[in-house]
């Protein structure tokens, strides 16, 4: 039993002494490649929700604006329909 027990103690600091040796700088390289990509990713999230936020108040201010709704075309001329519910017509290009 002393036998296998002094076996097992040198066999694990073989084991251990080897590990000790193991160069992890690629490891080290590749998590901080991924670790970049990942805030850059971060950051294009961020900057695209800045975006999406500047066209919501874009579209909210264009639909407060009044603009043309529909055009209808009469015998003698044009009725122009806005979106405030407004009419305009155009008879003769008056």
């Amino acid at each position: 039993m002393k036998k296998f027990l002094f076996s097992f103690a040198a066999a694990a600091a073989l084991v251990l002494t080897g590990c000790a040796n193991v160069d992890l700088s690629p490891l080290e390289q590749r998590l901080n490649d991924i670790e970049g990509r990942i805030k850059a990713i971060e950051a294009k999230v961020t900057e695209l929700n800045t975006n999406a936020s500047g066209l919501k108040t874009a579209v909210e201010a264009l639909e407060k604006e009044v603009t043309v709704a529909s055009v209808e075309k009469l015998s003698d001329g044009y009725k122009i329909i806005f979106s405030d519910k407004t009419e305009a017509v155009i008879k003769n290009g008056a």
